[in-house]
């Protein structure tokens, strides 16, 4: 059952309350700061060559990797200046909407996360095949949109545009 106190609401989702009275779910938000860390480009800094402590995303790229969320690439970089691939954020959305991963096909690394996201339709509207082509290229924002959409609305539960 949802109490609401000082417009804060309070139970199982964990409602946060927002400017105007609006409310924002727990897992939304996680999947926001997610999101936000992609596109500020933040992956592994841990022991990344390429990461100094005083750079402005240092913080954010520590708590990822932490986390296992990312773990950066095979030569110890991080690469911040690079651009997103669509397995980097495959991976990222699954993990920032809490799915459970299999073993994927073998195909690619980020296979797992692409299979999660497509058992539960998350990659309606998109052609986006699970081969080392389709997830080693550059993810165009329109994709980022429609995948965070698709989430939201069939992983998370959020249908509003709010």
């Amino acid at each position: 059952m949802i109490e609401t106190e000082n417009n804060v609401e309070t139970g199982a989702d964990r409602l946060f309350p927002m400017k105007g009275g609006h409310t924002l779910m727990k897992a939304p938000l996680r999947l926001a700061a997610l999101l936000l860390a992609v596109v500020l480009l933040c992956q592994s800094a841990l022991a990344f060559s390429d990461v100094a402590s005083g750079a402005w995303y240092y913080d954010c790229v520590t708590a990822l990797s932490n986390q296992g969320v990312i773990n950066g690439f095979e030569d110890g970089s991080f690469r911040p200046n690079e651009q997103v691939t669509t397995g980097q954020f495959i991976k990222l959305l699954a993990y920032a909407a809490d799915l459970p991963l299999g073993e994927g096909n073998g195909a690619h690394w980020a296979s797992p996360s692409w299979d999660a996201l497509y058992d539960r339709n998350c990659l309606e509207n998109l052609s986006i095949p699970c081969t080392a082509s389709g997830l080693d290229r550059t993810i165009s924002r329109y994709e980022m949109a429609q995948l965070s959409w698709n989430v939201l609305t069939k992983v998370l539960g959020e249908a509003s545009a709010e």
